[in-house]
């Protein structure tokens, strides 16, 4: 190809349908020398390269593009042009609109450096619709394009990654889904040339540059295009090279009018830059997590002292984050923080301890936010979306959105069915514990299949661990040497005590001579309560052999499986299932039926209650109760069917789920996440929803007070001024 030299009355023809890339130039030799030699080296050479020396105070610059003009490798046609007198950003690319008319113009800062394949892919953005006036790419420093960081632009790529690493991992990752923009990015920018017929090139006004391209889009909009992200590319962006010092006055003169010109363009900037949902926000996540460690905020405000079962799979699911490398975890604890929870979660690996009383608008977002337990207040996702990105929450069971007992009033009830309704129609991704509680989900119309996803717990560790010393519990009276059966777990109707009790009768008729133990919280409602106690009082001899220890510490627990002839767990609706897994590991065969989640997990043989047969079951379980070959086949069984049931696969398992949220666009591109458009704030709801604390014969005169400014003044700045300095007070006084 050529080097042209252009003169002031040079005539260059270049076809309507053409793109011509041009690079003005001021200063800053060594990127000039970058970023024009990786253009050169990385587009076609059929298309035209324009350098633009804008009177540059640096003959190093001149003798450079000599050079290149005497390369005999040179393969495009490579226009020269320079200036005697630096006329600035602006009017050097004006300029080139006018000299390469009617092409289309690729602007390209002299800061700015491109890998393969960079210019095809912009142009196949804006190919996408006739509407686009202008398509701009990814960059490590490119305001609201900026990646990996967002809104944060970085000199520099990533640590490990050179250009061509970064760029072809971005490329991979990119949705293709080319977002809309409120403004065209000016570091690296594929101008339309119908967009510059439309509107005109640059305002001479924003000399020497920055905050022409805004202008320039705003125009656009008003005429009807549109901007968009070709987020398959990604360049280096030095950032800042061309103006030096000068750029934070050129930077405050040049905003102001913008924003005289365009009321609504900094709101919208605004809101493209801090949306946690919506096609830009898909984009700029794929690209970033391609470039870094995936970022997760586990939920663990439930953790304290207590071992239920949500509190064992939240610490599952920390311990499977904490042990992979492709993660940095976060983990929201509640305040204070139990010591031994606190100690638990500091073995499982590295993972930053966020105090929920710290949380605030300043909150740093991770990708994903996960909470391991369900839903229940109607704020819950909108506090969730201050955390992460992408929502995901573990959908553990839909017991009590089937089961009205389980709340003190109807309208308690309906409250929780419409929040679990709304919660997983707006989350990224449901987890499920068991293909029965997914199908029994998505059939009830909470969630649909794509958005969800089934991942087994593990039953390693967590569940096998033992405290060193398990302890006989001090309420428990004198067995007089007989056996006992131990029936674990709160006591809601669906845990089915009643039918322990039943089966207890039944293996005293058949001539076993031992006793049955609850142990486990007393629920407020949804109890079977009344019952257990109508079946006492009609069975007087087996009421004699039934104890009720109620919570119990986990030594104590251990201490109740170890030394137990069974567990009876008659359980007629499980989301998953840890009871038979936690009896194998202290060697405790266990007593339940083949339905639901256990059907799933276990082989049916297995299984010896006869659903609800007391009769039959005691005959098939009667063997269970001392040692022979049918308890040992039965514990084989169990231990078999956990084998691979593993917290490091469960791990493996949940980032490819969340692979699966951030791959898609978020369904939550509403309201919901908009608390400054009507959403009601989390603590609004504390207030004033069902159960709300706000006593209602306050609600009037707040509602007075708040209406009137000077009343407010008088009567609410104190309390918002005594809350505030509480609440610092307390920090600091917390222990560290």
């Amino acid at each position: 190809m050529s080097f042209y030299k252009v003169t002031a009355d040079a005539a260059i023809e270049i076809d309507r349908g053409r793109v011509v890339v041009i690079i003005p130039v001021y200063g800053g030799y060594e990127y000039v020398v970058e970023s024009v030699t990786a253009t050169l080296e990385h587009t076609s050479p059929e298309v035209p390269i324009c350098v633009i020396n804008d009177a540059s105070n640096d003959p190093r610059i001149d003798r450079f593009m000599q050079e290149l003009r005497e390369s005999p490798g040179l393969k495009h046609e490579l226009y020269y042009i320079e200036h005697e007198v630096n006329l600035g950003f602006v009017e050097s690319c004006n300029e080139a609109f006018k000299r390469f008319s009617p092409a289309d113009i690729a602007i390209l800062n002299s800061d700015c450096v491109v890998s393969a394949g960079w210019l095809d892919r912009m142009r196949a953005a804006g190919s996408s619709d006739p509407r686009i006036a202008t398509v701009s790419v990814l960059a490590n420093s490119a305001s609201i394009l900026s990646v990996p960081e967002r809104n944060q632009p970085t000199e520099g790529l990533p640590a490990g990654l050179d250009l061509k690493q970064a760029s072809e991992l971005v490329g991979k990752a990119a949705t293709g889904i080319r977002p809309t923009l409120p403004t065209a990015i000016g570091h690296c920018l594929l101008i339309y040339r119908s967009a510059l017929d439309l509107v005109g090139g640059f305002d001479p006004i924003f000399s020497p540059g920055y905050g022409e391209e805004v202008d320039f889009s705003q125009r656009c909009l008003i005429g009807g295009l549109k901007h968009v992200l070709a987020d398959d590319v990604y360049v280096l962006h030095h950032g800042g090279a061309s103006f030096g010092q000068s750029r934070t006055a050129i930077q405050r003169d040049h905003d102001q009018i913008t924003f005289d010109r365009y009321g609504w363009y900094l709101p919208a900037v605004h809101d493209y830059s801090v949306r946690t949902d919506g096609p830009l926000d898909s984009s700029l996540l794929a690209a970033s997590i391609a470039l870094r460690r995936l970022r997760v905020t586990v939920d663990g405000a439930c953790l304290n002292a207590a071992h239920t079962g949500t509190q064992l799979h939240t610490l599952g699911v920390i311990s499977a984050l904490a042990a992979s490398s492709e993660v940095d975890l976060r983990v929201l604890v509640p305040t204070p923080l139990n010591s031994d929870v606190a100690a638990q979660i500091a073995g499982f690996g590295p993972a930053e301890l966020l105090p929920i009383d710290d949380i605030d608008d300043e909150t740093e977002l991770s990708d994903v936010v996960h909470r391991p337990f369900q839903l229940t207040r109607p704020t819950d996702f909108e506090f969730l979306k201050r955390l992460g990105h992408r929502v995901v929450v573990s959908q553990l069971d839909q017991i009590a959105f089937h089961n009205p007992s389980y709340f003190d009033t109807a309208s308690e009830w309906l409250e929780y069915r419409q929040t679990t309704v709304d919660a997983l129609g707006s989350v990224d991704l449901a987890v499920f514990i068991s293909q029965y509680s997914a199908d029994d989900a998505i059939s009830s119309g909470l969630v649909a299949a794509d958005h969800s996803a089934v991942i087994h717990l593990g039953v390693d560790g967590l569940t096998s661990a033992t405290p060193d010393r398990p302890e006989r519990p001090v309420d428990l009276p004198d067995l007089g040497g007989r056996p006992f059966l131990l029936c674990l777990g709160t006591n809601f109707s669906h845990k089915n005590r009643v039918f322990a009790i039943a089966l207890l009768a039944e293996f005293l008729v058949q001539g076993w001579d031992g006793w049955l133990i609850f142990a486990g919280p007393h629920a407020a409602s949804g109890t079977s309560e009344d019952g257990e106690r109508a079946a006492l009082a009609a069975d007087l001899d087996t009421a004699e052999r039934v104890l009720d220890l109620g919570s119990v510490e986990e030594a104590q627990k251990s201490w109740l499986l170890q030394e137990s002839a069974a567990v009876v767990y008659p359980t007629t609706y499980e989301g998953f299932g840890l009871v038979p897994f936690e009896a194998a590991a202290a060697g405790v065969p266990c007593i339940f039926a083949s339905h639901t989640s256990l059907a799933e997990l276990f082989p049916a043989h297995s299984a010896t209650i006869t659903p609800w047969d007391a009769n039959a079951t005691a005959k098939r379980a009667l063997g269970l109760l001392s040692p022979g070959p049918q308890r040992e086949a039965h514990l084989t069984s169990i231990v078999e069917a956990g084998r691979d049931l593993t917290w490091a696969n469960y791990g493996q398992q949940l980032l490819l789920a969340y692979e699966q949220a951030l791959s898609r666009p978020s369904p939550a591109y509403s309201r919901i996440t908009r608390s400054s458009q009507g959403a009601v704030s989390r603590e609004g709801y504390w207030l004033v929803g069902p159960n709300g604390l706000l006593d209602t014969r306050y609600e009037r005169p707040l509602l007075a007070i708040a209406s009137r400014p000077l009343l407010a003044i008088i009567f609410l700045r104190p309390l918002e001024w005594g809350y505030k300095i509480g609440y610092r007070i307390s920090r600091w006084l917390r222990p560290r």
